[in-house]
């Protein structure tokens, strides 16, 4: 096996697993196999933000030339000193490191690995997600004011306790309705504040029988 055949299998090994790494034990486990990546990649692609390194100091220095990871280890400071960085960056949260992140203001489209990742109490306010898939992902408590959602995957997302004033939201979760069947009955509650600032619970659905006439 070739060494970037090698890089390539392990690499994705990790990144299928990565809701394994969910105790200090595993995650220990993890930082080997990073290291053991960070040794036989000849092109820098693997970054590693530890406990009390700051993920904004790594992606507004570095200018990866090809497609590189950034593993967020639980301990990283997030500390909304990015908006936008090298294209070429991915994220890859481990475990509950980016909980409680701030990243008001920050372009993540593609450039995240956050299916079913754990995103509670974030900001995201301002943040542009078009595309970003966050299938199966935690966020709730977290602040989305503002933020763009268009086209963002969400199916089996926990929004409960979420902000969404003003995002602009994925066409298939537009409305009330289609965003409770979208995230699945388990995943949102009445504290969440709607895109016009008004608590879903607020909102009445009222009910029409086939032989009455709708209230005017």
């Amino acid at each position: 096996m070739s060494k970037e055949t090698e890089f390539d299998s392990l690499l994705n090994e990790v990144i299928e697993s990565l809701l394994e790494y969910d105790s200090q034990e595993k995650i220990e486990q993890l930082k080997i196999k990073l290291r053991y990546l960070q040794e036989v990649d000849d092109e820098n692609k693997i970054y590693v933000a530890d406990y009390g390194d700051s993920l904004s100091a790594i992606l507004n220095t570095a200018s990866p030339s090809t497609k590189s990871y950034v593993f967020c280890l639980p301990g990283v400071i997030t500390d909304g000193a990015v908006s936008t960085f090298d294209s070429n960056f991915r994220i890859v949260p481990v475990s509950k490191a980016l909980a409680d992140a701030d990243f008001h203001g920050i372009t993540l489209n593609n450039k995240c690995y956050f299916v079913s990742a754990y995103l509670s109490g974030c900001d995201f306010s301002g943040a542009d997600f078009t595309g970003t898939d966050f299938t199966g992902a935690d966020v709730s408590n977290s602040n989305f004011s503002g933020a763009v959602l268009t086209n963002a995957k969400i199916h089996n997302v926990n929004f409960k306790r979420a902000i969404l004033t003003g995002a602009t939201m994925p066409e298939n979760a537009n409305t009330i309705p289609e965003f409770k069947e979208v995230v699945g009955a388990d995943n949102w509650d009445d504290a969440i504040v709607w895109t016009d600032n008004i608590l879903i619970s607020e909102y009445r659905v009222e009910e029409v029988h086939p032989d009455e006439e709708p209230h005017k």
